[in-house]
């Protein structure tokens, strides 16, 4: 509701101390205090700063009574206290100045008379418009007919109409905004869940990481053991990293990737969803990528750590495991053999059998240089392959691994130029015939090696071989018998191949770049597999194994 205010000078007091408006007077209004607000009741009104700078100082004077101070008394006083007012002479106005009303002046001030409220026609008048200030002018105003008032209320509806329509637009605007603000809500609830539960999902995921102490822990690893790793029982496994990290060098205490990735730098200080694990967690993971073959990212997503850092300790713990198997399996003299072997090896061969020599391939991927993709095809395989001659002890145990060379390489230049003969004349011999001659050492090989039969014999290394067909020829029953014994025993090498071919990780296609870490990789895990795995050529692993400690 709006409020309009009146010039001081266009009010007066009654009897009764109410302010009344003068009559036959042209009340100046607006919408800001024109007059201040008396102490008293019948006090002199006050015009305000805003009325003397909108209106200015008026000449106007209003008569005097004698019952009460007149509005006219105000202008002469400078100060007044409600209570004392003093009543002031006042001059008459000279009204014979003014210009005489006219015919129509007087009429339309006698239909002015008739009008009960005309303060609220002004009031109105000035809300419409808008305006701060307006002096209204009842002389201006036309005289009332009807047609005039039925085009007035036209107008007044149509105005009425455009303002509904108006209000609609406005409506509709604000019911639009308001969905859209329920909208946006909403979406800021549905984010706050799916913030809440990436959290809790985060959460999840720390209780939730792979490590260690976790498989020797939780009842569901115990049992996926032997899935995750290799390793028949947790207990096992955990022996066997205790025998890893045991003796006077403990990786643990002189890793320095270990050691530094326990304390801060700035890279891991911009990461702070990256976790540091332990050695142990690290060895738990090579195994669980040599065993399923996952790949480092998946790695790095169960363990909680980035795919570099995978890498990284992947290649750690290779190298941990080499200098292992360097320190518990070194390599073995031919009496340390021949005393840990079976003797039916002897009684089937008529002499000691040293060692099964056998080639496996394990896939690489594509080539886009013809040269490459020829050095890397293998006829055999029909597809580009990496090759290692491997070569296992008649008591079981690995007794050598090649490094990896391409798949079109034979077998005769994997024996002569990749290092296994040269090797074999290094093996220490201490076991001499009855004239003090060193026993010539006996190697079973398939028919790939008949061709390199005489480079072996002239270093006294007999490589045996089954028996070759000539001219089509039948076999003789020596013949055959020989070939089914050469055969039955070295089917173990056979063996070893499968077993080290159960992790997953040694039949994945390997990238050319990284072929030579390869090879470092599938020794250590093909050594560890056969050596710590399965029992070859013996019932028991652990009479095999006792009879090498005791030398």
């Amino acid at each position: 509701m709006a409020c309009c205010h009146v010039h001081p000078d266009d009010m007066y007091w009654t009897k009764k101390c109410r302010l009344r408006l003068k009559p036959r007077t042209s009340p100046r209004v607006s919408l800001k205090p024109l007059a201040k607000t008396p102490d008293v009741a019948g006090a002199p009104l006050r015009a305000t700063r805003h009325c003397l700078n909108t209106f200015g100082a008026s000449e106007a004077v209003s008569p005097q009574r004698a019952d009460f101070a007149g509005d006219s008394a105000r202008r002469a006083m400078s100060s007044c206290d409600g209570a004392e007012a003093v009543e002031h002479s006042v001059e008459k106005v000279d009204r014979s100045s003014r210009t005489p009303p006219t015919r129509e002046t007087s009429q339309r001030r006698r239909q002015r008379r008739r009008i009960y409220t005309p303060s609220s026609v002004a009031i109105h008048q000035v809300l419409d418009k808008e305006s701060i200030a307006r002096t209204i002018d009842f002389e201006e105003e036309p005289t009332c007919n009807r047609e005039a008032c039925v085009e007035l209320m036209s107008n007044l509806s149509l105005e009425l109409d455009q303002a509904r329509h108006a209000l609609k637009l406005v409506r509709r605007q604000a019911d639009a905004k308001r969905l859209e603000t329920n909208l946006l809500r909403q979406k800021l609830a549905s984010t706050r869940l799916k913030l809440a539960d990436a959290r809790a999902m985060h959460d999840g995921r720390i209780s939730g990481y792979l490590t260690f102490q976790r498989l020797m822990t939780d009842e569901k690893l115990r049992k996926g053991c032997n899935t995750l790793t290799g390793w028949k029982t947790p207990e096992l496994f955990k022996s066997f990293w205790e025998w890893v990290n045991g003796g006077k060098k403990r990786w643990s205490d002189r890793c320095v990737l270990f050691h530094e990735s326990k304390g801060p730098s700035p890279q891991r200080a911009a990461r702070s969803d990256l976790r540091v694990i332990g050695m142990d967690d690290a060895f738990f993971m090579f195994w669980l990528i040599a065993k399923q073959g996952i790949s480092r990212s998946a790695a790095g997503y169960l363990f909680g750590i980035d795919p570099a850092c995978v890498t990284r300790y992947f290649i750690s713990i290779t190298s941990m495991l080499q200098e292992f198997i360097e320190r518990e399996f070194p390599s073995m003299s031919d009496e340390e053999i021949y005393l840990t072997q079976d003797a039916k090896w002897a009684a089937q061969m008529g002499q000691p059998v040293h060692s099964i020599i056998d080639c496996t391939e394990v896939s690489a991927q594509g080539c886009s240089s013809g040269t490459s993709h020829a050095a890397m095809y293998s006829s055999y395989k029909g597809r580009n392959t990496v090759k290692f001659l491997t070569g296992i002890a008649a008591n079981g145990m690995i007794d050598y691994i090649s490094p990896g060379v391409s798949g079109s390489t034979s077998d005769r230049t994997m024996c002569i130029e990749h290092g296994h003969l040269e090797w074999m004349k290094g093996v220490r011999s201490h076991v001499r015939t009855r004239d003090n001659k060193p026993v010539i050492k006996v190697v079973l090989a398939d028919k790939g090696f008949t061709n390199v039969v005489e480079d072996y014999l002239e270093h006294d290394v007999w490589l045996m071989t089954p028996t070759r067909k000539f001219n089509n020829m039948q076999f003789t029953d020596a013949d055959v018998k020989a070939s089914r014994e050469n055969s039955n025993l070295r089917v173990h090498v056979e063996r070893a191949n499968a077993v080290a071919k159960r992790f997953k990780y040694l039949t994945k296609p390997v990238e050319i770049i990284r072929s030579d870490l390869f090879a470092r990789e599938f020794r250590v895990i093909y050594t560890i597999a056969v050596n710590l795995g399965v029992s070859l050529c013996h019932d028991s692993l652990d009479s095999c194994r006792m009879k090498c400690v005791e030398f």
